[in-house]
């Protein structure tokens, strides 16, 4: 794997399934993969920074907590 160009970025797919499903959103709803935020991390691999992703809706975190 190539050196990193500079300081590696964090990608943040901010969660909303709290705000707008409380209690339910354990059980019932869905959770999409974050396409957009993907490809934007993708998009800046391949131009040699280094990248993270935090699903925020996968992992079950509020606003606040991704804060």
């Amino acid at each position: 794997m190539a050196k990193s160009k500079g300081p590696g970025l964090l990608v943040l797919n901010p969660g909303t399934n709290k705000e707008v499903y409380g209690e339910l959103a354990r059980k019932y709803a869905a959770i999409e993969p974050p396409f957009i935020a993907g490809a934007i991390a993708s998009h800046i691999r391949d131009k040699g920074y280094s990248v993270d992703l935090l699903d925020a809706n996968a992992e079950g975190l509020t606003y606040q907590q991704t804060a």
